[in-house]
């Protein structure tokens, strides 16, 4: 695995798990707070869980990495591993400033999935339900193919 999908895994990972609190658990204001993520980590067990993965990757295929998880506004996990400069010893921290990539390309299809997980959206459906100006649904949208030729 490349080292820019190893970067991806471990942000896909932070997104995920962001996203779903976010989505899931973000909207129960007036409801007791969940013990654990949607993916059933228990809250209490999820910085272990985390310091297990980016272990992986920390100094053998990425020099540092940030992890931020919230829950209706309350940081729940703020953690930064390895190092921003490996020359100069530079550990990452708050500070640290990361170059985007594809993320966006990233955090849109986890947005969108949890949409269609909560039933706003349709895959399958012509995106002209949602967006008045082609012929082709979300499904190809977010295959990153090409969705705009002659035949879609």
């Amino acid at each position: 695995m490349t080292r820019f999908k190893r970067f991806i895994s471990l942000l896909m990972l932070a997104a995920l798990l962001t996203a779903n609190i976010f989505v899931v658990h973000g909207t129960t204001a007036h409801a007791e707070s969940p013990k654990s993520t949607p993916s059933g980590i228990p809250f209490s067990e999820l910085e272990r869980f985390i310091d297990a993965h980016v272990a992986q990757y920390i100094g053998n295929t990425l020099a540092g990495a940030t992890i931020i998880i919230m829950q209706n506004g309350e940081v729940l996990l703020n953690r930064s591993y390895g190092y921003a400069n490996t020359a100069s010893g530079v550990l990452v921290d708050d500070d640290t400033v990361f170059e985007w990539a594809s993320v966006g390309k990233l955090l849109t299809w986890v947005s969108v999935m949890q949409l269609v997980e909560h039933g706003y959206l349709d895959l399958n459906a012509d995106i002209r339900t949602y967006l008045h100006f082609s012929r082709f649904t979300l499904k190809k949208a977010l295959a990153l193919g090409s969705t705009f030729s002659s035949q879609n």
